[in-house]
């Protein structure tokens, strides 16, 4: 039984391969409750989350089969989607 020091991170599973990885491991798309569809670096802003992992070809993915917006339950408009894809490809360092 593990002791009250240790704390386990939560895991979520990514939207477009459905892997399974702890939530910081993963990045979280945030609908709000204005409609907005933001990137959540904190991971705690109010509103419905997606999780993708942090690989350019699951938001491609994700993007292509409608599955972020399915998540999210809106659409994803081209502006808001090439916001997250520079957001995507600046954690790759592309």
């Amino acid at each position: 039984m593990p002791d009250g020091s240790q704390r386990r991170s939560p895991i979520r599973s990514c939207v477009a391969c459905r892997t399974c990885s702890p939530k910081g491991g993963l990045v979280r798309v945030v609908r709000e409750s204005d409609g907005s569809v933001r990137y959540d670096p904190s991971g705690k802003r109010p509103g419905r989350g997606a999780y993708l992992c942090r690989s350019t070809d699951c938001f491609k993915s994700a993007i292509k089969s409608r599955k972020l917006e399915r998540a999210l339950k809106c659409e994803l408009s081209e502006v808001v989607v090439s916001e997250l894809e520079s957001v995507f490809a600046q954690d790759n360092g592309e």
